[in-house]
Parts: structure tokens; sequence; C-alpha cells
């Protein structure tokens, strides 16, 4: 499809809304090789996801299964199967918004995971959904009461470096109609330890999203672990790394209403997380 053609499948799509989006011409819009797309069958229609535009996501029908369709700028298109079982966590989120699912495609490989948190009401309509990217080989979600009147969304991201799993955390809010991520840290790596006769070690990432203070004005602690901040493992005053004792910056993060985000608040400090490893026996 040209670029003439694929603007005016856009322009349609987000300047009639009440006209129903064509899915074939949407999943022509992306060219060939769309992986994933036998899984959910012949192509039934398209609907357009909260107030996105269908320019950045959109909900596919098929015969066997839905999708949402993810358009990147720089990489194209990537489609995510809603098939399977995926992450889920409850609450009461905003927007209608009570149950969250964590979606990545089964058969994704390292570097190319397009990964989806779609946010559901009590009677499983759409509220929005939203791509985390392209980085994620497994999620987790858990939920955070952050604020006075409801609850956000925490979604743990899992990044693939061989044996070792690294997580990054995202703290969801709405924010002017689309649930959006205004916190998020880099916890760390799931080291694997070193062989042992007896048993196989391997850390947990020691950073995280603490809540300090809830409220209309709440405060979060954002532990990190600064792996590629050379300034900040220069400056550390006990370096550990890839072991089960890491070193963690804490970082205070306050609610900022204009900006609608956590902006940093404070100078950040060290610590030394202790003990961060699992361990099970070796299997015979």
């Amino acid at each position: 499809m040209t670029k003439l053609a694929l603007a005016l499948v856009i322009a349609t799509a987000s300047t009639a809304t009440a006209a129903p989006l064509d899915p074939k011409a949407i999943v022509a819009s992306c060219g060939d090789g769309l992986a994933n797309l036998d899984a959910i069958g012949k192509l039934e229609r398209a609907e357009p996801i909260g107030s996105r535009p269908p320019a950045e996501i959109v909900e596919l029908f098929g015969k066997k299964a839905r999708a949402y369709l993810i358009r990147t700028p720089e990489l194209g298109c990537f489609l995510v199967p809603v098939v399977g079982k995926p992450a889920v966590t409850k609450g009461n989120f905003g927007m209608g918004g009570k149950v969250a699912y964590g979606l990545t495609p089964a058969d994704c490989q390292s570097g190319m995971c397009p990964t989806v948190v779609s946010i559901k009401t009590a009677d499983d309509k759409l509220v929005d959904a939203v791509s985390l990217g392209l980085d994620c080989v497994l999620i987790s979600l858990d939920k955070l009461t952050v604020f006075a009147d409801h609850d956000n969304i925490l979604a743990h991201c899992y990044s693939s470096g061989g044996a070792d799993l690294g997580r990054h955390d995202y703290l969801f809010e709405p924010v002017n109609g689309k649930f959006t991520p205004v916190a998020d840290a880099f916890a760390g790596i799931g080291w694997m330890q070193p062989p042992d006769e007896k048993q196989v070690c391997r850390a947990v990432p020691p950073g995280r999203i603490d809540v300090v203070t809830s409220g209309a004005r709440p405060v979060l602690d954002l532990v990190s672990v600064p792996y590629d901040d050379d300034e900040k493992i220069k400056a550390a005053p006990d370096w550990q790394s890839g072991g089960c004792d890491q070193t963690v910056v804490h970082q205070r993060a306050s609610w900022d209403a204009k900006a609608h985000r956590f902006v940093p608040a404070g100078k950040y400090t060290y610590a030394v997380a202790h003990k961060i490893c699992r361990c099970e026996p070796q299997p015979r």
C-alpha cells in the first residue's frame, strides 16, 4: 500500500469514528510479513481503542481469536494475539477499569517482543490498551494503592539477556483518557550464580517501586540498579553487582499534578540489598 493510501486509512479512522474500520486495509498498510496473523484466523472487523488513534493501536477480530495491532514509527507493525493465559491483576484503576491483562506473543524472540497491557471493565468491556514496546519476553502485573480514590497498575517487564532476565517496573495512571506510565524503575537482573554441586541459585532483581506516602500528594521510592550509569556506579560507597548482595539506588519521587507524572524529589541514596538469591536443589 502506498503512503498516500495508508494516510487515507488513518485519516478516515481518525476523523470519522462512527464509520467502521477496514481490517484488511489496516493489515495491508503494515506490509508483508506480519507475524502471528494466522493465530486469529480470517479477519472479521477492527475496532478503535478508547481515545487512542488507529495509527497507534487497534483491536483486530478474527474468526479464531482477537489481537492488538501495534504500530511503531521505526519498526512498523506488530500483532499481539489474545491467546493463552495472560498476566492478570484486579482493582479500581479508574476510567471504569477493574481488570488489567498483560499480553506477549508466546513465540516472541529477545528484542522483538511486542507487549500490551489492556484494561477492562467488570463486565469485560475494553477501556484501554497500551503498548510497552518490544523488550518484554515475559510480563507480570500487580496493583499499588498510590492515590486516595483508585488503584494503580504495576507492570513488571522481563527482558532477556541470555540466561539472565532483567526487570523493568512501570506504574500506570489514567492521564487525559489514556493509561500512561507515570513512573518507572529498572529493578535489576536476575543473575544466575556460579554452579554449585548441591543447588542452583539465581538473584532476584532487588529494585522496585514502593509507596512512601499515598493520597492526593503521593510520594514514591524508586529503587533501581544503575547498571548503565557510570557516574552513579563510581559514586557508590560500596558497589556490589551480580551476586546475592547488590547495590541499589533509592530515589524519592513526588506527584506533579501539572506534568501528570512523578518527578525526582531530593538526592538519591545508596543501599545494599542482601541475600537476594533464591536457590533450588540441583536436578538429579
